[in-house]
């Protein structure tokens, strides 16, 4: 891992003590199995609480730019997450089996793994 996304991560961290409707925050996909490559994005998925917000207006304050590769940032709300489960959809078993937990709240239920 690059300094760069290193201080990325710790700036998602800070993040979660600064939003508190965050709840877990992981990386997925090829960088958390270690199959990433030329053209791999970031992919990271952010566990919130309730949210009002549509999903493509949720946590957009996130600064990404500042990591070595592009990043797609996927906010899912608990009860979002505990309905893929509950349907046994394939990218919520992938995403559990494969998360690499950057941090959790200790007060969570549910949602990505650490």
């Amino acid at each position: 891992m690059s300094e760069r996304s290193a201080d990325w991560f710790r700036q998602a961290e800070r993040a979660a003590t600064q939003h508190s409707e965050i709840r877990a925050i992981a990386v997925i996909g090829s960088y958390a199995r270690g199959d990433s490559g030329v053209g791999s994005d970031l992919d990271v998925l952010i566990e919130v609480g309730a949210c009002q917000e549509r999903f493509e207006n949720r946590l957009t304050d996130l600064d990404t730019r500042q990591l070595p590769v592009p990043a797609e940032i996927l906010v899912y709300t608990s009860a979002e997450l505990g309905r893929m489960r509950a349907e046994g959809r394939r990218f919520i078993k992938e995403t559990d089996r494969d998360a690499i937990g950057l941090c959790r709240r200790s007060d969570s239920a549910g949602g990505a793994k650490s």
